[in-house]
């Protein structure tokens, strides 16, 4: 871990598109105000892109920290001590770690005390300058909210797909989470471009099977080639079939605890200018799709916590509540 560095402006030597990429999270995703404390987290992988966001940052509030830490090793991790302590002390938190840490004790932590969590897995340049960051995402907080109160009024959730997706779970006592790419206040976390709404299912309620044909978020992985079929039986995986399943075996193997095979979220896109390409955050905001989250989910309203979660996108959902169709807009991907 390197000692965190103090940043007072923004970096010139960024390039213009990083730098306007960085103002966007600050200045509308953050919604930084003078006076606020700003951490900066980020891997020796994303250390440039740390350095381009602590400035844009400390133009935004003053002042920001930078701290680089160790990769953590798959999502939901925890951080290490010294970087947990730092957390306790910021307003607001841009976690630009590859593995996202947004379904860590860390994580809810830092919202139940009030702070905002910028959850940035998997950035690069790329996403940076994309069109899915150039989102209208406080116009999505509309729908966003809308249809979280349709997923806490209802009491059964099914996802059907053309590729074969056929699962039903119960939602009954849980609460819709609208996520629409910024943080409107204390206590609140956003992963821009992915703007979504997500749930909790009630833990081992889930039954049927998922066809993964669009993407799974991991470097061993991404966008998908072929589908990948999971079977779920009392809301845990209980087989995989199709090419790449040993590699998914094997990193629910890694996860040392039967917890990271049950379902913990449903999430549903809403970022119209996103695009199914591999990178995690646009591809489970990408409109028209519905991720499954299998693993930690203590974040969202659940009673999860695997040190593991794993998202899988689906392609062209029809989603139902209670029997009825859910419109969720967008496009096919």
């Amino acid at each position: 871990m390197r000692p965190a560095a103090d940043v007072r402006g923004p970096r010139p030597t960024a390039p213009t598109g990083i730098r306007r990429g960085c103002r966007t999270l600050a200045r509308v995703c953050a919604a930084l105000k003078p006076g606020e404390r700003a951490l900066v987290l980020s891997e020796p992988a994303t250390r440039s892109l740390g350095a381009a966001l602590a400035g844009e940052a400390a133009a935004a509030c003053g002042a920001a920290e930078h701290l680089t830490i160790a990769a953590p090793r798959m999502h939901g991790a925890e951080p290490r001590d010294d970087a947990a302590r730092r957390l306790r002390r910021a307003d607001v938190v841009f976690c630009l770690t590859r593995m996202s840490l947004a379904h860590s004790r860390a994580c809810r932590s830092a919202l139940a005390r009030g702070a905002r969590w910028l959850s940035l897995p998997d950035y690069s340049a790329k996403v940076l300058e994309g069109p899915a960051l150039t989102a209208d995402f406080r116009a999505l907080s509309a729908p966003a909210e809308r249809l979280a109160a349709a997923l806490t009024a209802g009491s059964r959730l099914e996802v059907f797909t053309e590729a074969g997706t056929s699962l039903t779970c119960l939602i009954l006592g849980r609460r819709g989470n609208p996520a629409p790419g910024w943080c409107p206040g204390p206590g609140t976390l956003a992963s821009p471009p992915d703007a979504e709404v997500n749930i909790a299912p009630v833990e081992g309620s889930a039954e049927g099977v998922v066809v993964v044909d669009g993407s799974i978020p991991h470097p061993r992985l991404g966008l998908l080639d072929k589908p990948l079929r999971l079977n779920v039986r009392e809301g845990r995986i209980v087989g995989f079939a199709g090419p790449l399943s040993r590699v998914l075996e094997e990193l629910f193997a890694s996860a040392r605890n039967p917890d990271a095979r049950m379902l913990g979220e449903v999430g549903l896109g809403l970022n119209p200018r996103a695009a199914l390409c591999g990178s995690m955050l646009e591809d489970e905001g990408t409109a028209g799709t519905v991720h499954f989250g299998f693993g930690s989910n203590a974040t969202i309203g659940g009673s999860v916590n695997a040190g593991f979660h794993l998202d899988h996108v689906v392609r062209g959902p029809r989603v139902r509540i209670d029997g009825r169709p859910i419109s969720l807009g967008g496009k096919r991907p």
